[in-house]
Order: structure tokens, then C-alpha cells, then sequence
């Protein structure tokens, strides 16, 4: 029987918010806050940072500090 794969939050979310934004369902320039992504998934704010950090990296997203 093989392991099966643990799958962190972050990657959970960046999963979903990556779906998300090629179905067109996130269009190009909306805002993204940290807090309203957090309580909808029920997530920490760090686990949201992170998961934006991945999706900039990517090229997805651009992140704009206190905006």
C-alpha cells in the first residue's frame, strides 16, 4: 500500500486561488486582501502570505505592499 501524499494549507490554497484565476473567476486586476481570504477559507494570515508569495513567483499575481 503506497503513503498517502500530505498536502500543506498553503498549497491547498494556492491551488484553489491559481483555479480560480485561469477560470477568470479572480479577472486581472482585482483586489486581493489578505483578511477576507483568510476568513473565507479559515485560514491564518500567514498561511494567505505565503500562498501569495507562491502565486507571485509564478507570475499569477502582483503583490503592492499596503495596498
Amino acid at each position: 500500500m503506497g503513503k498517502l501524499e500530505r498536502i500543506s494549507m498553503k498549497d491547498r490554497l494556492a491551488t484553489e486561488l491559481r483555479r480560480k484565476i485561469l477560470a477568470g473567476d479572480l479577472p486581472p486586476h482585482s483586489r486581493v486582501v489578505e483578511q477576507d481570504l483568510a476568513d473565507e477559507y479559515g485560514v491564518s494570515r500567514a498561511v494567505v502570505r505565503e500562498t501569495m508569495l507562491v502565486l507571485e513567483l509564478q507570475g499569477l499575481i502582483i503583490s503592492t505592499p499596503y495596498k
